[in-house]
This record gives C-alpha cells, structure tokens and sequence, in this order.
C-alpha cells in the first residue's frame, strides 16, 4: 500500500494523521509501495513523430483536399473500452468526401485488422488505381502482411495501364 491509501484507511477509522507522516513511518519501516510509477508518469505518450518504423515518406504533407475521389485514402485505429475488455476500430477514409469507406472491429490490434479493413475499401471501391494510402506508420501498417496487399494492386494498376496502351 502507498500513503494515499493509507491516510484515506486512517481517516475512514477516525484517526487524525497526516499523508507526510504516513510516508515517514513507511520510510522508517523500510517499507515501499508496490505502485512502480506515479499517474502523470503513466499519462499517454504521444510517438506520431517518432521515425522508428518510417517504411515511406509523408507524401500527403498535410494535402487534406484531393480533387476526386479515390486519390486520396487516410486510416487509422481507434480504441473503444467496452464492458468485456477493449476494442479495436479500424476504418479507412476517402478524403475527397470524408466518407469511411471501411471499417473493421477487432478484439485483438493487430495485422489482420488492418489488413482486412483495407481489403474491405479496395473491394467496396472496385480495386481503384493509383489511391496514396497514407496512415500513422505503427507496426500493424508496417507488417509484411500489409505492404504486400498494397504492393500487389500497385503492380496490377501497372499491369492493367500497360494493356490499355497497348
């Protein structure tokens, strides 16, 4: 137990004690609580800026308004606490309508999620040609899994342009 907790034991039985002499007496006894970290040091840290996986460029930079659709497809992964645990929200925006045109829920974050929802977007708009995908760059977006989807319709696109020039 840490003093907090233990001034807020003392004072529900009436004793009258202070937080800093409960540290103290703690201290004393060499006693220490099992709480590794304080809450501000828990608090969310944000890493959208670290280059630790940076598998391409920011080719979007900022560019939020694409001039037709299909050009221009942004995802991400939301969290949602529900009453048997988390949940995993992943869904692929148009941003030329703001529209989501995929949507996957999870109970794991992981591959598959977000390799499914772009399965589901490519599907529903018909395989489209020559779209940046552009997401957060974490792992799930940086695994194998993921590039290969993106790498098989980029070469098909290619395929299919070469033909038309024929």
């Amino acid at each position: 137990m840490d003093a907090p907790s233990l001034l807020h034991d003392a004072r529900e039985a009436s004793y009258q004690v202070s937080e800093r002499t409960i540290s103290r007496v703690l201290q004393q006894l060499g006693l220490r609580s099992l709480r590794l970290h304080s809450k501000a040091a828990r608090k969310f840290k944000y890493k959208t800026d670290t280059t630790h996986h940076n598998i391409a460029p920011n080719t979007l930079d900022r560019q939020f308004n694409p001039d037709k659709p299909n050009k221009t497809w942004v995802t991400d992964i939301t969290y949602i606490k529900t009453g048997e645990g988390w949940l995993y929200l992943s869904v692929i925006i148009d941003l030329y309508g703001r529209k989501v045109i995929a949507r996957q829920t999870s109970r794991y974050i992981d591959r598959h999620l977000v390799c499914n929802t772009l399965k589901q977007a490519l599907f529903r708009r018909q395989f489209p040609k020559n779209v940046l995908i552009h997401s957060d760059q974490g792992s799930q977006y940086c695994s194998a899994d993921f590039k290969q989807i993106i790498v098989t319709i980029w070469t098909k696109a290619k395929h299919e342009s070469k033909r038309q020039l024929l």
